[in-house]
This record gives C-alpha cells, structure tokens and sequence, in this order.
C-alpha cells in the first residue's frame, strides 16, 4: 500500500491541477463512513444529484481504528469486540451515463432518458496493518490536553481485530498484517428532476441550478470476510438526493438513504441490523480554483443493543477500572455515529481530514453529552478525479 500511496503522490506532482469545471469543482467529496467491521457492509456515499457526468476517481485514505477488548452478553452467549488497527485504502471509482452506451433513449419530461441514469461502480483494496498513526495521535492527545482513550494500556501500531464468541466461532480474528480485496459496489442513479439557469454563465448544456435524484446501491460479496474484505453477503440500498447552488460561490447538497444488510456469512452469534439509515450534507465553498467542503454525516448503530450489555468478565487489578464507553468498541458498534469532514480541492485534486463526533449520552466521559465511537478515530485522505 505505500507504494500505491506513493504512485498517486507522483501523479499529483506530475500533473498540474487544472482549474477544471465549477460543477466538479462544487461536488461533494463522495466518502462513506470508515471503521474496520462497518466497511464491510454497503455504505452509500453523497453525490451530485443533477445531471450525471462521466469520471474517474482514485482515492486513498487511512483510516485509524481504536477500541479496547469490548465484551458483549446475550443470555449464555459472550462476545468480544477489538478493532485497533490503521487501514491504508486505494478506492477506483468508475462512473458513466448510461447515454454513453446505449445512445439517448426516449425523451422523458424535456430530456433524454439515458442522459438521466448513470451507473458508478466502487472497488478497493486496504492494507489492514499496525501503521504508523498511534503514536501521532496520543502525542496530540497530551499536547491538547483530550482525552486519550486509555491507549497507553496497550501496545502502538499492533494489529487486533476481533469480534466473535468467547470460546466458539470467531468472525473476525486478525493479528498481523493483511491486504484484502473488497467487495463490488453498483450505483445507479435517476435523475428526478432538475432545473433552473446556472448562477454563473458557461457552465455547459448539463448546468443547472438544482437537481433532484434517485439512486439504487448493490454490494455484491467478491470479498472475503475471513481477511477483512467484505461481509460475504449481497447488500442493497436506496436513496434520495438533492443539490442547489445557494449563491454563485456557495453550493450545498443532501442525502438521505436506507440499506438492507444480509449480515454475516456463516452462524454467528452477534449479527447486525437488517435495515440501517444514512443522512448526509455537505457544503461546498467556492474561492476561485479551490474550493473548501465540510460535510456532517451520521450512520445508525450496526448491532441491536436491546438484546445485549455490555460488561467486563475480566479479573481487574487492584486500581483498575473496565474500559470507558469511550475507550470501548461499544460506541462504534451498538451506537448511532457521527462524522465531520472537512476538504480542500484543488483542480482535480482533493485532500481531507475526518474526525467522529457524536452528541449522546455519554455517563463516562468528562464531556456527557457527546462520545466518540474511534471508529475511525481520525482519517486522512488523497483523491484525484478525471473527467471522462
């Protein structure tokens, strides 16, 4: 992975980053919510919801993922969660109008059928590894006084991923090192509606105001949940869209989406939810050849909390208390979360930082009224976008 890192690094220094088409310039950064269990499952990123354009986009991203051994118990059933781990990611994303190969079509409301359907297809490959982030983030930790969600009680940059039965099956056991091959996202997208003349003159005969859309997602499970690829099941989901230039520099766009997750492979005994929700906005800023976004996005919790607690079956020593909700994978797993991106783009090229932040109860926290589920705990990412 750092040589794929390095490769789209060089591509951005041989480059120039042209000024590119205000719409591109205006897009929302497309980014689902990252954590090692909850990407095996189909998330669905925001997009533009006018008109669909050709593109190509390569991103790669890391992710830091933090939780101490979490226990979970049903009746006689006891299940441990871990995730603590940095995952390297390199994302393809392929998106074409449907007009591209199947002509215009029929003319639906003033405009032709397949220049309103597009279909994208997302793939990627992730180096799941002890990294090199630990030590970065409890330095900032103590440098800005935060909470350091009791990481020095384990060792940095070490590889643990668990979830399963305590002395049965285990769904996720990792170790060590391990590149995976994820599963295969399909969208497809309707544009509803759209209208109004673009605030700013020469934008294209696809320009307008506002958009309206429609869009069906499907995972198919090419993936293998044994090394952390996908969940070995079929996903589907279906959302709304909408986008509309606010003013000439300020464009703002929402989403709002459910997905049905088949679960996991196999009889496990901690399963997620069937049906999950995603709300999504985004801003986009625009300052001439750059443009600063800050999205809010917030997912449902993955597992059911009302058929398990959460305790701690470990003998302690003398002193030491149980993990915090916020040192615990409980937040990230049986609770709703909330992410903040903010992004810079440049030309063709993005760069972006995500923090998750959360308002809820939080009865362990200096803070009681938000948590963090560091699921991711931070991420950082690199994006290019070719338009085809």
């Amino acid at each position: 992975m750092p040589r794929l890192l390095a490769l789209l690094l060089l591509l951005a220094l041989a480059l120039p980053a042209a000024a590119g088409d205000r719409r591109d310039l205006a897009a929302p950064l497309g980014l689902g919510t990252d954590g090692t269990i909850r990407e095996l499952f189909l998330d669905m990123p925001i997009a533009d919801a006018r008109a669909p354009r050709a593109g190509l986009d390569v991103r790669w991203s890391m992710a830091n993922d933090w939780s101490a051994p979490t226990y979970a118990a049903s009746g006689a059933k006891l299940v441990e969660i871990q995730t603590d781990e940095q995952s390297d990611s390199l994302t393809l994303s392929l998106r074409a109008p449907w007009s591209r190969l199947l002509g215009p079509g029929p003319v639906v409301s003033g405009r032709p059928l397949f220049d309103r359907l597009s279909t994208t297809l997302d793939w990627r490959v992730t180096q799941h590894w002890g990294g090199w982030s630990d030590g970065t983030i409890e330095w900032w930790h103590g440098f800005a006084g935060f909470y350091n969600f009791e990481r020095n009680q384990y060792p940095r940059n070490a590889v643990h991923v668990t979830l399963g039965e305590v002395g049965g099956k285990q769904t996720l056991d990792l170790r060590s090192a391990q590149v995976s091959f994820g599963d295969l996202a399909v969208r497809t997208q309707y544009l509803l509606a759209d209208g109004g003349a673009p605030l700013v003159p020469g934008q294209g005969p696809d320009a307008t105001r506002w958009g309206l859309s429609a869009r069906l997602d499907l995972k198919a499970p090419v993936g293998r949940l044994s090394n952390l690829g996908g969940s070995g099941g079929f996903d589907a989901g279906v959302g709304l869209l909408g986008t509309y230039e606010l003013t000439s520099f300020l464009v703002a766009h929402a989403m709002a989406s459910g997905q049905w997750w088949s679960g996991f492979a196999g009889e496990q005994p901690l399963q997620p939810l069937n049906f999950h929700w995603t709300a999504e906005v985004s801003l986009a800023l625009l300052l001439g050849p750059v443009a600063l976004v800050v999205e809010d996005r917030v997912v449902s919790a993955m597992f059911d909390d009302g058929g398990w607690t959460r305790v701690n079956p470990l003998p302690l020593a003398p002193g030491q208390s149980p993990p915090s909700l916020a040192a615990s994978a409980w937040a990230a797993t049986f609770r709703a979360q909330n992410g903040i991106t903010g992004g810079l783009r440049w030309g063709r090229f993005t760069v972006w930082f995500a923090e998750d932040w959360t308002p809820g109860s939080n009865p362990t926290g200096v803070y009681k009224w938000f948590y963090d589920s560091n699921a991711p705990d931070v991420e950082i990412g690199l994006g290019y976008s070719q338009p085809l």
